[in-house]
């Protein structure tokens, strides 16, 4: 019984540490230009600021998407326009199996 309770103590302690090196390392953080994207700019100045998007289908869609994989999860930064204006930011980061990791969302 105490040796199942050691091990069980080991594993926990090691996925603790394991979270931890992820946090402090980056591997959670969103790339700094991305944090500049705000409701209300052109999709010429968005564009200036992050580059080209993975995902676009302008102008017939009005939807572009940002996408940074990595091991642990996925940084997403989705921009809705209306026109040639901003309407809808919302950037984060995606862990496989948990969800979104503190989102931040911007409406217009």
């Amino acid at each position: 019984m105490r040796r199942k309770i050691i091990i069980t103590v080991a594993v926990l302690v090691l996925f603790a540490l394991a979270f931890a090196v992820c946090l402090f390392s980056g591997a959670f953080s969103l790339p700094a230009a991305w944090s500049r994207v705000h409701a209300g700019m052109s999709r010429t100045e968005v564009l200036a600021l992050v580059g080209t998007p993975q995902q676009s289908g302008w102008p017939e869609k009005i939807a572009e998407t940002w996408q940074i994989n990595g091991l642990v999860a996925h940084r997403r930064l989705f921009v809705v326009y209306d026109g040639e204006r901003v309407q809808h930011v919302c950037d984060g980061t995606w862990i496989r199996g948990y969800g979104w990791w503190r989102p931040r969302k911007e409406s217009q």
